[in-house]
């Protein structure tokens, strides 16, 4: 099913995780933008020649995030896009072209990116093989830094966090401080430790509770 997934601009970006791809629809006209990708859809190519002929296809799209460059100016935007099956993260800009192709080591489920300051940082997790993968963006290509790598500083609680389907990083005093996590109708939070320019997950030492029956 289609799944409205963040906002560029004007435009909100769908995902759909039956082999559509990403689509833009303008809020305003409440149309397709058939501008962005292909006739309005990007789903990728076999050989994408505006990523080194790599392989951008998205086959099962179920997490995405959008790095806010500039906020004054949404036309350099970028999108990024989780790929369950291709394990990989695709990322695109506003025109629905890729810029880069981002490939973990896994098959990612969940993904968050949150810009504090100008600079972007990227955490994805995925059940299979329980693994959790965080970056750096760097600021003027958009992909991760030297540093980038997986995360082992979660100890026991790895599974709640690569099982969860929803996940976000907050900003609290200008750097990532926790780590928030869904999971069997309870959000668990993880105290985020920095590993050089990045930043993991801890054990979780915050539950809150789905208190209705």
């Amino acid at each position: 099913p289609p799944i409205l997934s963040g906002l560029v601009g004007s435009e909100m970006c769908i995902r759909d995780r039956r082999r559509r791809g990403l689509t833009k629809i303008n809020y305003g006209t409440e149309r397709r933008d058939t501008t962005f990708g292909n006739n309005g859809w990007f789903r990728g190519f076999r050989r994408d020649a505006n990523c080194g002929n790599q392989d951008t296809r998205l086959r099962n799209a179920f997490s995405m995030g959008i790095d806010r460059v500039n906020t004054n100016d949404t036309t350099d935007d970028r999108i990024y896009v989780a790929d369950h099956r291709g394990r990989k993260i695709v990322m695109l800009n506003v025109d629905g072209e890729c810029q880069g192709v981002i490939w973990p080591g896994f098959r990612p489920l969940s993904m968050t990116i949150r810009n504090i300051d100008g600079t972007a940082y990227l955490i994805a997790a995925g059940s299979n093989r329980r693994r959790i993968y965080s970056a750096q963006l760097d600021s003027d290509t958009g992909m991760p830094t030297a540093n980038a790598g997986l995360c082992s500083t979660a100890g026991n609680e790895v599974w709640r966090i690569t099982h969860s389907i929803g996940i976000a990083m907050d900003g609290q005093d200008g750097t990532p401080s926790f780590l928030y996590a869904t999971g069997w109708g309870d959000i668990n939070r993880y105290p985020l430790v920095a590993v050089g320019d990045r930043f993991c997950p801890q054990a979780r030492d915050v539950v809150y509770a789905h208190d209705n029956d």
